[in-house]
């Protein structure tokens, strides 16, 4: 006869041998800092080679695969035709891997410090797994690499949030969901795989922050949220949802001790009883706080004092903690570099239309030196990226990433002129703005492109005072003709 204290239990650790599963790129080492956007850059030039399709389109089926089905490489396989062995291999082959890894001290400590089993899964393919663990000097301490392309089964590839992906792969490994302790990066992977009953770690990123860790805390062993503080040089500072990674040593009441950060974060801590006497902003959907960060950072870059931004003063002015920032970035240069894809996104978005309806190619060059004044004056904080004014100081990735850019405006401009000396011998009916015969068109577009960085210049050191499009007009009519 079943009696009332029969009743079923959610499974603890204590009884069990525990196994770790662990994240690979933003858990156990900082991806975001080079090795992410080489590979989005990678996967992005493969789409655009493979499918033939525009950097814009490319963008969109990348990003918009990825957060579909957890990995682009499932939507690229489900609806195009794609070498998919041959994509993993090109967009995660690194010559030089190891001066791209970052890490916090102390991760193979950490790591062998913990008790039970240890297993790397990973949406990466093994050969870059293995490659990365080796360089962390960690690959030891894990018995088992689950890589992406183990996670395929006869029908389709599969990855990270799959949940018959890993009940597969735990029935492959002998380890029972009971005893799964998930340690990753991915929030979202997180919550789908708790409805499985599996205990989870969340990685909240890799900030220098130092707390002060006096008091002791308890949480409950189910799946409430609590947060391990983070030490001068602990690997990674983390707000778990199950499991604290550290000691599993629970107290006879049944609760987990571990130490709480001393001024909890509510944007870490979501399911956290708030205090009453602290209003709590409007929350935001996850979206909505990477562009709501990122037009903060442009604002604060408007200020006519060029001051260094730093993630504190932008927290500040955001009303979050530099924690918070870091749930949606993993460092200030990958802040940068969101506002800068914004910008290329918009510019060559606005480049794309002005070709589109103007067929003249000298025509088409003004619109575009026109646009990208405009944009400037509309814009102050983002001049002040676009002339790397405001990335004195930061990664040295930052302004290669600016200069790029700004070589495929000059490449845009020449293709225009090109147009317009290719139509030279037209009669002036058919042609507006005829050219001469021996029009240079790399000459005109390197000198157009130089009047717009210089006019970007001139706005910046003025205070935003010397708007860059004032008497551009004939200006611009001597470079072009």
């Amino acid at each position: 006869m079943r009696t009332p204290t029969s009743r079923r239990r959610r499974p603890h650790i204590a009884g069990g041998r525990p196994v770790w599963l662990f994240d690979l790129d933003n858990t156990l080492h900082h991806a975001s800092h080079a090795i992410f956007p080489a590979i989005n850059q990678a996967m992005t030039q493969y789409i655009i080679d493979a499918l033939q399709v525009e950097l814009d389109e490319a963008n969109r089926l990348r990003t918009g695969y990825t957060q579909r089905y957890g990995a682009a490489l499932l939507g690229l396989t489900r609806h195009h035709p794609l070498d998919a062995t041959d994509f993993l291999k090109v967009v995660h082959t690194f010559p030089d891997l190891g001066s791209m890894i970052r890490h916090e001290r102390g991760v193979a400590r950490l790591v062998a410090a913990l008790p039970g089993r240890k297993i790397v899964l990973t949406n990466a393919p093994e050969a870059y797994a293995r490659a990365a663990l080796a360089q962390l000097r960690i690959e030891r301490l894990f018995e088992q690499v689950i890589a992406i392309e183990h996670m395929r089964d006869r029908r389709r590839w599969r990855a990270k949030p799959d949940h018959a992906m890993l009940r597969k792969a735990m029935r492959d490994a002998h380890v029972s969901l009971k005893d799964v302790i998930l340690v990753e990066d991915t929030r979202s992977h997180l919550k789908n795989y708790r409805r499985l009953g599996i205990r989870t770690v969340w990685i909240t990123g890799h900030p220098a922050a130092q707390t002060a860790c006096g008091r002791r805390a308890h949480a409950a062993a189910g799946h409430g949220p609590a947060a391990l503080c983070r030490s001068q040089h602990s690997f990674v500072k983390i707000a778990t949802t199950e499991h604290p990674l550290g000691s599993i040593e629970a107290p006879a009441d049944g609760t987990t001790a571990m130490q709480p950060i001393d001024k909890p974060d509510e944007a870490l801590a979501e399911h956290e009883p708030a205090a009453p006497a602290v209003p709590r902003a409007q929350r935001l959907k996850p979206g909505e706080r990477r562009v709501h960060i990122l037009q903060t950072l442009a604002a604060m870059l408007e200020a006519p004092k060029s001051e260094k931004i730093t993630t504190a003063a932008l927290a500040a002015r955001l009303g979050v903690s530099e924690a918070a920032l870091y749930r949606h970035f993993a460092s200030k240069a990958q802040m940068f570099e969101g506002l800068i894809e914004f910008i290329e996104q918009t510019i060559f978005g606005l480049i794309n239309q002005i070709i589109d309806k103007e067929n003249n190619g000298v025509l088409q060059a003004r619109a575009i030196a026109l646009m990208l004044l405009n944009f400037s004056t509309k814009n102050p904080g983002m001049t002040r990226v676009l002339t790397c004014e405001a990335l004195v100081g930061e990664h040295e990735r930052l302004t290669m990433r600016v200069n790029q850019m700004l070589e495929r405006v000059e490449a845009s401009l020449k293709q225009c002129l090109r147009l317009a000396a290719v139509n030279a011998g037209t009669s002036a009916q058919d042609a507006p703005a005829p050219v001469p015969a021996d029009y240079d068109p790399a000459i005109r577009a390197s000198l157009l492109l130089s009047y717009v960085i210089g006019r970007w210049h001139r706005f910046v050191r003025s205070g935003f005072v010397r708007l860059p499009a004032d008497e551009a007009d004939p200006q611009l009519r001597v470079i072009l003709q």
